[in-house]
């Protein structure tokens, strides 16, 4: 009984929490997506559209955009899209953030990046990242769940604004008085790589 005792006070005493598991697990994740960002920035024999490239590559697995672009929608306007239009909106939707989120990069200019501590919330596993910039400090939290795929994306906030959030309040004014069509055309539009081609 003795012998139980203390193995079960060793367990409690050296054996890490789960939690602590699951916030290094996340924290592993993001700062080795982040690190080959970088190491493609910073790369100077690379062009513009082949660093776009590489860095969607890498992140395009940790970011479920279904459930981004599900939440930005929100219940309301969920139920008024069509389900044969649902992998349409999907698509465009994707583009949009995938755009959205290079653009962010383009103000990077060889600073470094500093993580704070990983924090729970619920299940879920927040990370703020700072890039000290030559105008201001650019912070991005990246909000993490678990998903039967592992750890994957289902937010960003950006200077304090979910982009969640964001998108939702341009969409339900979009369609307060506007159509699923006019939508998508206005996804396609903030999706349309081509226009950051022509502005080189």
């Amino acid at each position: 009984m003795k012998g139980l005792l203390y193995a079960l006070l060793f367990m409690m005493v050296f054996s890490p929490p789960a939690a602590a598991g699951r916030t290094a697990e996340v924290e592993t994740l993001l700062k080795t997506k982040i690190d080959k960002v970088l190491h493609i920035l910073n790369d100077k024999k690379l062009d513009k559209a082949v660093k776009d490239d590489l860095i969607l590559e890498l992140v395009n697995p940790v970011f479920d955009f279904q459930l981004i672009g599900k939440l930005s929608l929100g219940k309301k306007n969920w139920s008024r899209l069509p389900a044969e239009r649902r992998e349409e909106y999907y698509d465009l939707f994707t583009k949009k953030l995938q755009r959205s989120y290079l653009r962010k990069l383009d103000l990077y200019n060889g600073e470094d990046m500093i993580y704070d501590s990983p924090v729970e919330k619920g299940k879920k596993v927040h990370i703020a990242t700072y890039l000290d910039l030559k105008e201001n400090k650019m912070e991005i939290v990246y909000k993490f769940y678990e998903s039967p795929k592992g750890w994957l994306i289902y937010d960003l906030e950006i200077a304090g604004v979910s982009t969640v959030t964001t998108e939702k309040s341009q969409f339900d004014g979009l369609l307060r008085d506007g159509t699923i069509d006019d939508l998508m055309a206005e996804l396609r539009k903030k999706g349309d790589f081509s226009e950051d081609e022509e502005k080189k």
